[in-house]
Parts: structure tokens; sequence; C-alpha cells
């Protein structure tokens, strides 16, 4: 007892003390879960994106491609608005309607009623684990951080993301009614992210399964 009281008296000292280096400790603690879960490897990454290029649109989305049987109920999608760089929606993984699996990766979509278009800045959708951090972005540099954009790229005000610089997928759904069934897709052969690149222009969707030009 006299034991357990030393030590937490000794406890209180150092948060009054010292909070900073508790803080750091802290810090350093969630950096190592990180750490480790990029060790794990985890495979969870943004495939397909639709939103409203047309008034006759009516299911909009964004499919993300993860590992067989993997857990993702405590991952979110954010939705960013590139004019105010600010978090306008978001969504959890828990509400993704599971779709097929192609040789371990199974594809899910999380549907959305009102993205933002390519227009004013166009928008971005940041990919968050439940450790609260960017998918592909723990603590170093990444060509596959998760915190895709198009119609632009900009830095994040808030969120998340806040401070991160979104990567512009370089394509667009033109605002043309003969493409309301067409996407914003992954191509290549692979099973993860950096297997993969986005296609220069819209392809026709292909709703919880793997994309067109994808070989898994």
């Amino acid at each position: 007892t006299t034991t357990t009281t030393t030590t937490t008296t000794t406890m209180k000292l150092l948060f009054v003390a010292f909070p900073p280096l508790l803080l750091l400790l802290g810090a350093f603690k969630l950096s190592s879960a990180a750490r480790s879960r990029r060790m794990v490897g985890e495979n969870i990454f943004i495939n397909e994106i639709h939103y409203n290029n047309d008034d006759q649109v009516k299911v909009q989305y964004v499919e993300v491609a993860h590992e067989e049987g993997m857990d993702i109920d405590g991952y979110t999608l954010h939705f960013y608005d590139g004019k105010s760089r600010k978090i306008y929606d978001s969504k959890r993984l828990s509400k993704a309607k599971i779709g097929r699996t192609h040789n371990g990766l199974t594809f899910s979509i999380v549907k959305i009623k009102s993205m933002k278009d390519h227009k004013r800045r166009g928008g971005a959708v940041a990919l968050i684990d439940d450790l609260g951090l960017i998918v592909g972005d723990y603590g170093e540099d990444s060509d596959d951080i998760q915190f895709l954009s198009y119609g632009g790229s900009f830095k994040a005000k808030n969120g998340p993301a806040r401070k991160k610089r979104s990567v512009d997928i370089g394509v667009i759904e033109e605002l043309d009614s003969d493409l309301v069934k067409h996407s914003m897709q992954l191509a290549g052969i692979g099973c993860e992210y950096g297997d993969f690149h986005w296609e220069a222009e819209v392809v026709k969707r292909s709703i919880k399964r793997k994309n067109r030009n994808q070989d898994i």
C-alpha cells in the first residue's frame, strides 16, 4: 500500500512539474503504435470515387479496398471541401456495404448524398484509421498517403488531415450526362495501393468489385 501511494504521489508531482514531458511520452506511445500498425501491414486504400457529375446521379460513393476479413469498423472517411479546405461530411466504414472479394482483397463502398464536385477548387477524401491517423502517413513521407483530391491539391485546415497537403489524383468527372455511370478508378496489377495508378480518364463504374482495368 505504501509503495502504491508513493508511486501515485510521484506521478502527480511529475504531472505538475513536467506536463510537456508526459505529453511527449504520450505522443511517443501513439507514434510507436502507428509504427507497429505499419509493420503489421494492414492493407486498405481508396480504390474508386464517384461524385455528382450530373443531376441524374443518385449514387455517389467512395470504394475502399481492404484485406478479406479485415475489421474496418474503426476506419472513417472524411470529406473535404476544396474551397474552405475543411471537412463537410464524415462516414464510418462500419456503415460500408461489403462487396466482392478478388484474390484476398475485398471491395466495399460508402455512400454519400452530396459529394463536392471538381468546380470551385474541387474536393478531397481522407481515409483515417482507428488511431486517428491518415492511412499511409505514419510519421514519414509516403506516396501512399490516403488523402486524395480531385480538381486540385490543397492543405487541410481541420480534422485528422490538418496541415497535410492532399494528393491530386489527376482526373475529374466532367459534367456530362453521358458519363453519369462512369467513375474515377485505380488501374494496374497488384494488391496494394502503390501497385496501381489512377486512370487518366473516367471509366464505367464497377461498384463493390475490382475495377475494369485492375488485376488483383
